[in-house]
């Protein structure tokens, strides 16, 4: 009998082992892998994300495929810029090409483009900050009379459709709402100098707000963007799973141990009932039938 408990135990045991490797495997993998740029930027995680990865993993793409020079897109098909230290609260662009085309020239369509900075985040748990200032584009001239507080112009008329930049002091209030003629973009400026097409710039901080975030990898958790908001995901699958296992281990020791006491028991009624019939047949063998 011993051999049977033994075997029960062991069918037990394998169960066991089966099912937890099967709840192992139902763990989540992250959504979001990490991605290691050099040694100055350190990883790439959100707000941040690699080429390759899936837009919910971060709204700001990084491009380390060049460990010398990595470079940052801030919005969606927008400028690369380039950017020296880590990815934190904080990045510092400094941008020399593009420097050396605002230097030559401080009236270009295509570097105002490439300046000019998301005007509005996807989500509102994350937001950049820098110092920056409204720059109009106008497709015809307007009347200083009308706007006295757009100071400050240039006109490009290299274009075959030639177009009327105009900036606002800093201590000037702007048009609200803007021109009829004119579309509006931000651009970075020096911070601490008169706003003038001068104090454009292509190096500048910009200050990362990513509160929600923080609060989820405290928690374990991981942040993504799901249909245009933000969410955090935990891992609460698997400690669903790991309690079920634990009630499941719980019950099948339970099983087990009611099975071994069974066992026991009839292996002692068992023996005593071997033992009885033993001493039947020595009485009769010593002193023969009744």
């Amino acid at each position: 009998m011993a051999p049977v408990a033994l075997f029960i135990l062991s069918v037990l045991s394998h169960l066991m082992v089966l099912h937890s490797a099967e709840y192992s495997a139902e763990e989540p993998a992250k959504h979001c892998p990490g991605h290691f740029c050099n040694d100055i930027v350190g990883d790439i995680s959100f707000p941040f994300r690699s080429p390759g990865d899936p837009l919910g993993c971060g709204l700001f793409t990084v491009d380390c495929s060049e460990p010398d020079g990595p470079k940052i897109q801030l919005k969606e098909g927008g400028y690369w810029y380039e950017f020296q230290g880590p990815l934190s609260n904080s990045i510092f662009i400094k941008d020399r090409n593009l420097a050396d085309r605002l230097e030559k020239d401080r009236c270009d369509g295509s570097v105002f483009d490439d300046l000019s900075l998301p005007s509005a985040f996807p989500i509102p748990e994350v937001a950049l900050f820098t110092h920056n200032h409204t720059l109009f584009i106008c497709g015809a001239t307007l009347d200083k009379n009308s706007y006295p507080q757009l100071n400050d112009s240039c006109r490009n008329d290299t274009i075959q459709v030639p177009i009327t930049y105009y900036m606002a002091s800093s201590n000037s209030s702007l048009p609200s709402p803007p021109p009829p003629e004119c579309n509006t973009i931000q651009v970075p400026v020096l911070p601490a100098q008169p706003i003038t097409f001068s104090s454009l710039t292509a190096e500048f901080s910009l200050q990362v707000l990513n509160l929600e975030c923080n609060i989820c990898h405290v928690r374990e958790g991981e942040c993504l963007v799901e249909e245009g908001k933000f969410k955090c995901t935990t891992r609460e699958i698997v400690h669903v799973a790991g309690d079920k296992q634990l009630k499941l281990m719980l019950g099948l020791v339970g099983a087990a141990s009611v099975i071994i006491v069974l066992v026991v028991v009839c292996c002692f009624f068992w023996k005593k009932r071997i033992q009885k019939h033993q001493i039947v047949e020595a009485f009769l063998k010593n002193y023969g039938p009744l």
